[in-house]
């Protein structure tokens, strides 16, 4: 039998540290990554659209009338159907204090609800 190196055991210990810090992603978080779009009238020629984009820890909101914001959010809970995700290091038209957001997920229907507001469906 091969004995272990000390170098061996400290790649051994960067290994499984990396693992527990990077380890697999949510399958809610997963399920969000990409560009979500809910769009609607409000009478009168007039409309609206809001797209959210998920991607690696972070987010971007555009939308009609102009609005942009972007930032990153880490995920506080995954439950069932439902992610709280705290959005941190924003800029954009919005105030940039971090705040939390409630997607709920329905992959039957392959949409989201974020904060109340939606359906959004998937774009890309």
């Amino acid at each position: 039998m091969k004995s272990v190196t000390p170098n061996r055991l400290l790649f051994l210990a960067i290994c499984s540290l990396l693992f527990v810090a990077c380890g697999p992603i949510d399958s809610n978080e997963k399920f969000i990554q990409g560009k979500w779009t809910a769009a609607g009238d409000l009478g009168e020629g007039h409309s609206w659209y809001l797209e959210w984009t998920f991607d690696n820890e972070t987010f971007e909101l555009v939308g009609y009338p102009p609005l942009s914001q972007s930032g990153k959010y880490h995920m506080v809970e995954s439950k069932d159907s439902t992610l709280t995700l705290e959005l941190t290091d924003q800029k954009g038209d919005l105030p940039t204090d971090d705040r939390t957001i409630v997607i709920v997920i329905d992959s039957t229907n392959n949409s989201l609800t974020i904060d109340n507001q939606g359906p959004f469906s998937r774009s890309e």
